[in-house]
Formats: C-alpha cells, sequence, structure tokens
C-alpha cells in the first residue's frame, strides 16, 4: 500500500505535510476550501483551478523515485501480489508495472472522461463541508434553516448556479489532456453535440472508487503474506482501512515519516490498528527512499533495483549513494529496526528476508 509520500522525492508534494503540502500551498487558486480543488461539486463548477494545478502535477515532468522501482523489482521476482497506491501520478506505470500488479485505488491521470460540466444550485458543497444548509437566494430575509439553525453564510465562491450539462461519458487518453493543457485550454468533449469537460480519471471528493479497487480487493488481502505500507498518512478511507484486511497473523511493515494508523493516532477501525513493539508489526521513520532501500538490503536486491533505475529511459541513477560512510547505513533514520528495539532487524529477517512477498 502506497500513499503520497513515495513521490515526494520525484518533487511531487504530498497533501497533509503543514508547510510543503498541497492543501498548505494552494492560495494562488482562490478556492473556497483546499479539498476543493479535488472535489466534483467544485471542478463541475469551476474547473478552471483543477487544470492550473493538474499543469504543475502532470505526468511526464517527473521520474519514478527509489520506492517505485523496488516495488517493479518486487514484481519481477514474482514477490509483488499487488500494489495498491493512493497515488494519481502514473508513477508505478512509469516504472514498469503492469495493469496487473497495480491498483489505482484513486484513479490516475492515465486516461479521462466527458464528465460534463455545471452543477444544480441546490447541489450544496457548503451543506456538505459546512455542516449545514444555506439560503439559496442572497435577498432571502430568513436566518434560520430548514432545522431551526441559523444559516451559515453562502461562500461567495459558490453563489453562482451553474446549469448541470450531463457528460456523453467518452473516453480520452492521456495525450488528449497533456495537449489541451500545453495550449492553456480546458479539455472539452470532441463531440459536437456534447462539448462537455473532459476529467482525468482521478477519484475526487464525492465520485465512486474505481471498479478495479473492489474487484480483487477481497481474494487479494486474504491471499497476502505480508503488508508493507509507505508513505501515507492513513487518513482518507476506505484506504486507509484496508491494513486491517489482511490476516491477524501477517506481518506488517510501516514505512514512515511519522507513526501513522495506531489507535493513539486515532486510527479506525482499532482492531486493526498497528501495534508497534507487539511482534507482529514493524516499524521504519524516516524517508521512504531510505526504508525501501534498507528492506531491498534485507531481501538482497539492492543491485537489481539500482540497474532498474538505471535502465529508466532518459534517467541516470539518481538518489542513490554509490558509498555509505561505514556503520552509517540509515542513519538517524532508524526506530523499530535498531538491533535494541523489541522490533528489530531480527524480525524483519525472520518475516521478510526469505519470505516470497
Amino acid at each position: 500500500m502506497t500513499g503520497a509520500g513515495i513521490s515526494t522525492a520525484a518533487g511531487i508534494p504530498d497533501f497533509r505535510t503543514p508547510g510543503t503540502g498541497l492543501y498548505d500551498n494552494l492560495a494562488k487558486y482562490d478556492l473556497p476550501f483546499p479539498e476543493a480543488v479535488f472535489d466534483i461539486e467544485y471542478f463541475r463548477r469551476k474547473p478552471e483551478p483543477f487544470f492550473e494545478l493538474a499543469k504543475e502535477l502532470f505526468p511526464g515532468a517527473f521520474a519514478p523515485t527509489y520506492c517505485h522501482h523496488f516495488i517493479k523489482v518486487l514484481a519481477q521476482e514474482n514477490r509483488l501480489l499487488r500494489c495498491y497506491t493512493q497515488n494519481i501520478d502514473t508513477l508505478e506505470r512509469v516504472a514498469g508495472l503492469t495493469d496487473d500488479h497495480v491498483v489505482e485505488a484513486h484513479g490516475s491521470f492515465f486516461s479521462a472522461t466527458c464528465v460534463g460540466r455545471g452543477y444544480n444550485e441546490d447541489e450544496s458543497l457548503e451543506r456538505r463541508y459546512f455542516g449545514s444548509t444555506t439560503n439559496s437566494s442572497p435577498s432571502s430575509s430568513s436566518s434560520n434553516n430548514k432545522n431551526g439553525k441559523p444559516a451559515q453564510k453562502r461562500h461567495p465562491k459558490l453563489t453562482e448556479p451553474t446549469p448541470r450539462r450531463p457528460g456523453c461519458g467518452r473516453r480520452y487518453p492521456l495525450d488528449y489532456i497533456r495537449a489541451s493543457l500545453r495550449a492553456n485550454e480546458i479539455p472539452t468533449c470532441a463531440s459536437p453535440r456534447c462539448a462537455g469537460v473532459v476529467k482525468p480519471d482521478i477519484t475526487f471528493f464525492g465520485e465512486q472508487l474505481p471498479a478495479r479497487f473492489h474487484a480483487g480487493l477481497a481474494a487479494d488481502f486474504a491471499a497476502a503474506d505480508a503488508l508493507v505500507v509507505v508513505g501515507t498518512s492513513l487518513q482518507v478511507h476506505p484506504f486507509a482501512g484496508l491494513v486491517a484486511r489482511v490476516a491477524r497473523n501477517v506481518p506488517r511493515l510501516l514505512i514512515n515519516r511519522e507513526v501513522v494508523g495506531t489507535r493513539e493516532t486515532g486510527f479506525r477501525p482499532m482492531a486493526g490498528a498497528f501495534e508497534f513493539g507487539g511482534g507482529r508489526d514493524a516499524l521504519f521513520l524516516g524517508d521512504c527512499d531510505d526504508g525501501c532501500r534498507r528492506l531491498a538490503a534485507l531481501l538482497g536486491l539492492e543491485e537489481k533495483v539500482r540497474d532498474a533505475m538505471a535502465r529508466q529511459e532518459g534517467r541516470a541513477v539518481f538518489g542513490v549513494e554509490e558509498e555509505e560512510s561505514e556503520g552509517q547505513e540509515g542513519a538517524g533514520k532508524v526506530d523499530d529496526f535498531a538491533p535494541s528495539s523489541p522490533v528489530g532487524v531480527s524480525l524483519l529477517d525472520h518475516y521478510f528476508k526469505d519470505l516470497k512477498l
């Protein structure tokens, strides 16, 4: 299971890191609230902010990280059952993972669909995000909503009704979106009777997850004999809840900059939370690439990962130090990998080194 943390080394910001995360740096898009940039209702009203952001995140500007190549090597070695990712950047595909190995839980830029444009005024973003219905007319004299509670003021950026034009559902490749963005245009449907907005097949807030996500989920997590979770806040459900889907005797490893997924961090369901120090769950606190290097070393795959990176078209080996000072491997990055820890190297040797992932 992977999240935005595996792509930060490629230059793509994650979503929630204070100061550098995507949601902390959206002021220039004049949004009513940060999440609106990925909200389907707001997109149908005003798609321009998303496509401005898409220019910065669009595939082709970034190269896969060590994490991506490590996952690809696991697949080559027949040690990967599936990679479930929250990421929309398609870097798993760029690294060489096939459709059979990757499940893009929140969709991706890889394809696009005509979704139409506009949304009815009674489809209220304010109701969903701010917890109450609002007056439908600026001239309304009523100060209460239908529940008798004071109505919240309608956000000025969401006041204009936008009549709904349903999309035709026509599918488009990634290059269709790319060409429109290069021309500083909003991608629109080529059908003359439609002209709806063409949206990348990214799962926005308010949309159902792709059918692919649900299709093999039960079988995959029942068959898994190890679970590695890398670079995710485990805050967005239903993806976050997948950590609880493996059997209770299946070892789990979290590689992340901070501890997540525990009862202490408010994870739900509590029965599936990580319990570090209990013998089953292991933790690497630090950079995702460093954690994957550590795991690659335990699996004896370092050279193969380096080779995979070197073969990346148009890219030299990057993000890998050819020499490490003696005794400095993972220095400053290791938490539960420390030999003195109750969940240490011996656990990882036992569970991961000779295991067919």
